[in-house]
């Protein structure tokens, strides 16, 4: 990011803090403050930039990050999370601790920040998989991708005649799915991965299937660190009732159920939520509601001011990109839940949400960052909240 002499925002994509580039300007926002650009020439490099691990770097719209050393792109990444949390969601500090103190991306267990991504879904041009250009519609053909888990490279080997996209996951079996449909696949043409609407994948001593095209998240180490950091945010008691909005196919559902004493798990996606009572028939405690979230929060709040209703101990709140937003917000706090954890991609929506949260009486307690999508500027953050009031465990 730079400024410019008459006071408007300039971001370079493929440049690094300290540098001398020349770049060539993509676009405007906000009747011209803010200009985004793409560096071409380098003229003072920075001592953290490497030379790029893959050869499509720059033309594919992929990885924002694979010019910059590995340790380096973390703390930019923390700078962003400190600045997005201070400015949007003025956040001091996180149990006590100052919140440049309290900040710290943890890596995931990839040595290089390759090969750990276990689900992709590329564009086909002329029958080749690839990646659209930074900001284009263009169609850049790749070989291979070098984020990519092994088992996905058939995706970029073989040739998709007729089909505009693919999406694929590496599973037990693996599989993926043709836009549109192509009669005549050959069913082991993409190595080890089949054409099928459903994958399986194992963690935590559990076995979940999940719909190909799907939501699971797709660093292979993901699903372990995620439900980690939750238990540490929400400290789960025997005889705990726990909600989990938003619940897809139920990973946080079934890995702490023999944790409470209870789970109700809500998502709106009617295909999760097959998947989700296939992956935990047999969990007796786990009660599973095909609603969208801000509906069912509103009726139970309902039936608890009509009829005497089990209070809420525990919540995870795990929303889509844009956020939980104010009415769901303003309804968890009016659950008085002990904690909540809240696990989220977008950091600047967690942020918003933060400071409604924290007008409601509520602060921030724990904050794990992981950075499960090394290469580019994507975090995942997982924040733990407590009443204002509350100072103990």
């Amino acid at each position: 990011m730079a400024h410019t002499a008459d006071g408007r925002t300039v971001f370079v994509r493929g440049s690094l803090p300290g540098e001398l580039v020349d770049a060539v300007v993509d676009s405007t926002t906000r009747g011209g403050r803010v200009v985004f650009a793409t560096a071409t020439v380098v003229s003072e490099p920075s001592d953290h930039r490497v030379e790029p691990p893959c050869g499509y770097a720059g033309r594919c719209g992929g990885c924002d990050f694979q010019h910059v050393e590995l340790g380096y792109q973390r703390r930019l990444k923390e700078q962003v999370i400190i600045d997005q949390l201070s400015r949007i969601g003025r956040i001091a500090e996180v149990g006590g601790v100052p919140l440049p103190e309290a900040v710290t991306l943890a890596p995931a267990d990839d040595e290089d920040g390759l090969r750990w991504r276990t689900r992709v879904s590329v564009a086909v041009t002329d029958g080749r998989a690839g990646f659209h250009e930074h900001r284009s519609d263009r169609v850049v053909p790749v070989s291979d991708c070098l984020t990519a888990v092994d088992g996905l490279t058939p995706v970029f080997a073989r040739e998709w005649p007729g089909a505009s996209a693919v999406t694929a996951s590496v599973g037990e079996p693996g599989g993926y799915l043709v836009e549109p449909p192509v009669p005549g696949h050959d069913p082991d043409a993409a190595g080890e991965l089949q054409s099928r609407a459903w994958v399986r994948h194992s963690a935590l001593g559990r076995e979940w299937r999940v719909n190909t095209d799907g939501f699971w998240q797709a660093h292979v180490a993901a699903p372990e660190l995620l439900v980690a950091a939750v238990r540490r945010a929400l400290r789960p008691q025997p005889t705990d009732a726990l909600v989990d909005l938003y619940s897809g196919v139920g990973l946080f559902a079934g890995a702490l159920a023999g944790e409470v004493g209870s789970v109700d798990a809500v998502e709106g996606d009617p295909r999760a939520v097959s998947m989700a009572r296939r992956n935990l028939h047999d969990l007796p405690s786990v009660a599973i509601h095909q609603a969208p979230v801000g509906s069912w929060l509103t009726e139970r709040l309902s039936r608890s001011a009509d009829e005497e209703v089990p209070p809420v101990d525990l919540v995870v709140l795990d929303p889509p990109r844009v956020g939980a937003q104010a009415a769901v917000v303003e309804a968890i706090a009016e659950l008085a839940p002990r904690r909540i954890a809240y696990v989220a991609c977008d950091v600047a929506a967690l942020a918003r949400d933060l400071r409604h949260f924290g007008d409601l009486g509520w602060r921030l307690d724990t904050l794990a960052c992981l950075d499960i999508f090394p290469m580019t500027a994507h975090v995942e953050a997982i924040a733990g909240l407590v009443p204002t009031q509350v100072t103990g465990p």
